[in-house]
């Protein structure tokens, strides 16, 4: 079958596509795994109510990850103040293990780990 991408206007940023095509490949969000709650810590109150549905976990026995770590940097993270109320403050922190990843979190372009889920 065909799988269509639909792109606005906005979304017209190398990352944004890499990103959303990624998603036609059948690559979920990394903040979706899990075991994310090993990684980042979400702060529902900076979170958006209509935004939050970004944030649910997928069930282990829904999901297939192929032995991949998780990956703060991934294409396929959520940048962290993409999502949040107030965009100065981050809408899920890196846990301290990881703090120094919590800038560097999406990439630009696919990762080796997002190429090799596809």
């Amino acid at each position: 079958g065909t799988q269509g991408l639909n792109l606005g206007l906005n979304c017209m940023s190398i990352g944004t596509v890499c990103h959303e095509l990624t998603h036609v490949f059948g690559l979920l969000h990394v903040q979706s795994r899990f075991d994310r709650n090993k990684y980042i810590d979400i702060d529902f109150n900076n979170t958006f109510n209509g935004e939050k549905h970004n944030y649910d976990i997928e069930p282990a026995d829904k999901t297939t990850f192929h032995d991949i770590p998780y990956e703060l940097g991934s294409n396929m993270h959520t940048f962290h103040k993409d999502l949040a109320r107030d965009p100065t403050k981050p809408a899920f922190y890196a846990k301290p293990a990881y703090k120094m990843y919590q800038e560097g979190m999406k990439g630009r372009i696919p990762t080796f780990y997002d190429i090799l889920g596809v």
